[in-house]
């Protein structure tokens, strides 16, 4: 995430989003790791706008049925919350609701 140029992340969260909706039971045990280490470092780039539909729905997935998911999600979104962004602040807003 050094540049502003993040060619490939939404083409990596359609295919995350595809696996976790098609193997939802065989990934319960890989969320944490998909979450930490894959997906919420995505939350800290400028340009988060350009794959955030993506990622949301992929927080969403993950996060059904299992409330440990949904608090790794919340502290994260609190964790980078964008102070200077406000659009960016909206799309953090949109992933509570």
């Amino acid at each position: 995430y050094e540049n502003d140029h993040h060619n490939g992340v939404k083409d990596m969260l359609i295919l995350i989003k595809s696996f976790v909706i098609l193997n939802h039971s065989v990934m319960k045990r890989w969320n944490n790791v998909l979450l930490e280490r894959v997906l919420i470092p995505l939350l800290r780039p400028a340009k988060v706008s350009t794959y955030m539909q993506d990622l949301s729905i992929c927080f969403r997935k993950l996060g059904e049925g299992n409330n440990a998911v949904k608090r790794i999600v919340i502290r994260s979104l609190v964790k980078f919350w964008p102070w200077k962004s406000h659009t960016k602040q909206i799309l953090f807003l949109d992933e509570f609701f």
